[in-house]
């Protein structure tokens, strides 16, 4: 199914014009290129959803490692880890919050990572 330039009522690949308005339809390489562009931009989606995901799971994890191996020698890295995580979970989320699709995705993973962060500190 593609949209019709025209009118934007979806219409079947094959035909040749849109059964609302009556706009020729180009059945060019052009459809399956959008196709092919669609779908990219939904995999990058899905990916930065998947890393905003995992960048709450690997704080979670560095949290927990924090409070089991406290030692005085490593005490810069107790915040180091942590600190990283949320960067990259703020940076992950700003990317989630500019798409509409993914907009709940962006508030979810920056407030759960700092609910881990402070409680975990």
């Amino acid at each position: 199914m593609v949209n019709c330039p025209n009118c934007g009522v979806l219409v079947e690949k094959d035909s040749k014009f849109c059964q609302e308005c009556g706009t020729k339809i180009d059945n060019s390489d052009s459809n399956t290129q959008t196709d092919a562009g669609s779908d990219y931009e939904k995999n990058k989606r899905y990916a930065l959803i998947g890393i905003g995901y995992l960048t709450v799971l690997i704080l979670l994890i560095s949290v927990l490692s924090a409070w089991y191996n406290v030692k005085v020698i490593n005490a810069d890295r107790l915040l180091l880890y942590p600190l990283l995580s949320i960067m990259l979970s703020v940076y992950v989320s700003l990317k989630l919050i500019s798409d509409e699709k993914t907009f709940k995705h962006g508030i979810i993973i920056p407030i759960v990572s700092f609910i881990i962060f402070i409680f975990g500190i």
